[in-house]
């Protein structure tokens, strides 16, 4: 999976340029589906070796993809902000994803936990082909105010009981 994630990397990058990054995100979602779906049926040890490698394609451009989004869609000067919230959301799903895995494996078992898995990369592809936009954030709609949406964020993980520092004041920053 590690050598599959590290060598997609450029073709990734290429592909992004080319094609954006609501074709490409949901193309290589289908491959970590299709990935998981190996792991759930498998019945011996050459299906989990072949799907691994899909699940490490799959998830390769995800972080990439984010980033090229945040490039087209928002202002230059915003972006590191974004960039940082971005890496801080991922980080906080996967440490709150932790739990309900375990419950879940407890549960259904590590094929049906795979089974879930299965389900959700094919969800969230569907859904960037139908609701990602396919023009840059600035050309669809007037700019928001970027501290009233980091103001929204943080309220509702206050809400989730969640305690996050940022490092900015969520009061200084704002679209021009």
């Amino acid at each position: 999976m590690r050598l599959t994630f590290a060598a997609a990397q450029i073709p990734i990058g290429i592909l992004l340029d080319r094609y954006g990054p609501r074709r490409v995100q949901s193309v290589v979602l289908v491959a970590a589906a299709a990935g998981a779906a190996l792991f759930a049926v498998s019945d011996n040890f050459l299906l989990p070796l072949a799907g691994r490698p899909l699940i490490g394609l799959g998830v390769a451009a995800s972080l990439t993809s984010g980033l090229k989004a945040l490039v087209l869609w928002f202002p230059k000067d915003r972006i590191p902000l974004l960039n940082g919230l971005m890496i801080m959301l991922g980080a906080l799903g996967a440490v709150t994803a932790t739990s309900p895995a375990e419950l879940l494996l407890v549960s259904v078992g590590w094929r049906g936990l795979f089974e879930l898995l299965t389900a959700r990369p094919s969800c969230r592809s569907r859904r960037a082909v139908l609701q990602v936009s396919r023009h840059p954030y600035h050309l669809v709609v007037d700019r928001i105010e970027l501290a009233r949406l980091l103001g929204a964020l943080l309220a509702a993980l206050e809400r989730a009981g969640h305690n996050v520092q940022l490092a900015c004041s969520v009061g200084a920053v704002s679209c021009r």
